[in-house]
């Protein structure tokens, strides 16, 4: 046998007995193989960008490996280079960002690895109250840990923050939103970015405090302190004047709540310069009244708030059942032919909307009228028609010349006998007013009157800007948001220009200048002339 196949049979016996060895039964103190020289070492594993671009799914650390999101990340580490935070990272999800930990601090970053501690988290969630603060300070502290070279850079909405101490900061803040974004360096390079934001604001008014801040809005409305509602179905109107006599909005920056016996009132229309709350109040399980109590409070988003409440009492008259009267009138003044009829004396009823109330104004009148919708539903009125209702019509020229400048379409239709829409112009129609100056943001089949109200039935040619209700269309129509008089109950009545001075030339000895002004409302311009210097 040559020496190769001795090798070859050699290596075969040697398999043989290390198979042998492996699954028999050893006797007690016998050790395997594994044990004598350990396991053998495992296969290198792929990398990660490997098994992602192959279509591995990268498996998740067991739950005491994993480390903690960092929800308040405005960027990524790994992928941060630039030396300040970028336009895109400067937000990390608006108020209540940051939240921490309070005392105990926390900051951002892993645990294992460069990281920051700081207590802004405890000032974020909530509004930081004014009597908090001495002077508007606020103080913090930021502290770096976890690597070499680290430094941090606080920066504020006025710009970068230098440190009083070693890891303290102090941050004037201003009312309203306040962000602090700490950013964390290492070796010059920043490596992680986080924002704060802060709420600062003056306590909200209250009962005990009924106005708070610098400039309290203003608040008015249609209900008085301890006012006797006789329906059930009341239209509460609400507005609020911030400190320069501006209206304040119902959400946004500033905020307008009303609340009745503590829940919401959500059924809403109307705008800022008026809101109008449809209340239902439920009927009692015991006896025929109740009493309410409604509180409003508004706030102009700078720290100021007012608060006005009004306990009032309820009665609940079965369905049908008269609450009161309210007086209706028939307005044409824009088409020259002034009122037409009123007042109509109207019984009002529980349950039962203004649309009932014109309605029977009109056919006791004797109109005869177009109108689509019912009396509780969707309620508009197209036209009325009486023999002779519109003979002898004429637009006042005043109108006129405000409507053409306005540049509204004409129709060049009218009807002697009839009076509605798309008459004279394509802004023509019939509105309606309650008291004079309500023009509700809804139809008069969800509005219900109460005792002593009056209610006008208007004729208006320019979408209610020539009879003072423009802002209850809710459209854009024209080029003049308004117009400075009004043509309602038989006569034109001023009620000022906006005057901009768009061209002066002022005088010298022997002439005279002038100064123009235009109306930024209606577009009327007015010249004033400048007597010449003289001689002296």
């Amino acid at each position: 046998m040559s020496e190769k196949n001795i090798r070859t049979l050699g290596y075969l016996l040697c398999a043989a007995l290390l198979l042998s060895w492996t699954v028999m039964v050893l006797p007690a103190g016998v050790k395997r193989p594994t044990e004598l020289f350990g396991e053998p070492d495992p296969l290198e594993p792929e990398p990660l960008s490997s098994k992602r671009s192959s279509g591995f799914v990268e498996q998740t650390p067991p739950p005491e490996q994993t480390p903690p999101p960092e929800e308040e990340n405005i960027s990524n580490p790994e992928q941060q280079n630039e030396t300040e935070p970028t336009e895109q990272n400067d937000d990390s999800g608006g108020e209540g960002s940051g939240e921490g930990s309070g005392e105990g601090g926390e900051g951002g970053g892993s645990a294992e690895g460069p990281t920051f501690a700081t207590n802004l988290g405890q000032y974020t969630g909530r509004s930081v109250l004014v009597e908090e603060l001495n002077n508007d300070i606020l103080p913090f502290y930021v502290r770096a840990g976890g690597g070499e070279g680290l430094s941090i850079r606080v920066r504020t909405d006025s710009g970068v923050l230098a440190p009083v101490s070693e890891d303290n900061y102090e941050a004037t803040l201003s009312l309203g939103s306040n962000k602090i974004t700490v950013l964390l360096y290492q070796d010059g390079e920043l490596i992680l970015d986080k924002r704060y934001t802060i709420l600062y604001q003056e306590r909200e008014a209250d009962e005990n405090n009924p106005q708070v801040g610098e400039h309290p809005p203003e608040i008015h409305t249609n209900l008085e302190d301890g006012a006797i509602l006789s329906n059930q179905n009341y239209t509460l109107l609400v507005s609020a004047l911030d400190g320069d006599g501006n209206y304040l909005a119902r959400t946004g920056s500033s905020i307008i709540t009303v609340l009745v016996d503590g829940v919401a009132a959500t059924q809403v229309t109307g705008g800022s310069a008026q809101y109008e709350y449809a209340l239902y109040f439920q009927r009692p399980n015991i006896g025929d009244t109740r009493a309410v109590e409604i509180v409003i409070r508004a706030s102009d988003g700078k720290g100021s708030s007012g608060f006005i409440k009004r306990n009032i009492t309820v009665e609940f008259p079965d369905e049908g059942q008269s609450t009161g009267t309210a007086s209706v009138y028939i307005d044409a003044t824009a088409i020259g032919q002034g009122i037409l009829d009123g007042p109509y004396l109207y019984t009002i009823k529980q349950g039962i909307p203004a649309a009932d109330a014109v309605l029977e104004c009109l056919e006791e009148c004797g109109y005869t009228v177009d109108y689509s919708g019912s009396i509780k539903l969707g309620f508009y009125l197209h036209r009325i028609y009486r023999a002779g209702i519109n003979e002898g019509g004429a637009v006042p020229g005043h109108l006129w010349e405000t409507i053409r400048r306005d540049g509204l379409t004409l129709t060049n239709s009218s009807d002697p006998d009839s009076i509605g829409e798309w008459d004279y112009t394509s802004g023509s129609g019939w509105m309606y007013t309650v008291n004079g100056s309500i023009f509700p943001g809804k139809g008069m089949s969800e509005w219900y009157l109460n005792d002593g109200d009056v209610i006008y039935l208007r004729f208006s040619l320019a979408y209610g800007k020539d009879i003072g209700g423009y802002d209850s269309t809710g459209g854009s129509y024209g080029s003049f948001a308004s117009y400075c008089y009004r043509w309602v109950d038989g006569a034109e009545l001023f009620q000022g220009h906006w005057l901009e001075e768009v061209e002066r030339i002022e005088p010298t000895e022997t002439e005279q200048g002038y100064v123009l002004r235009i109306c930024r409302r209606c577009g009327e311009a007015e010249e004033e002339w400048l007597p010449a210097l003289g001689t002296s």
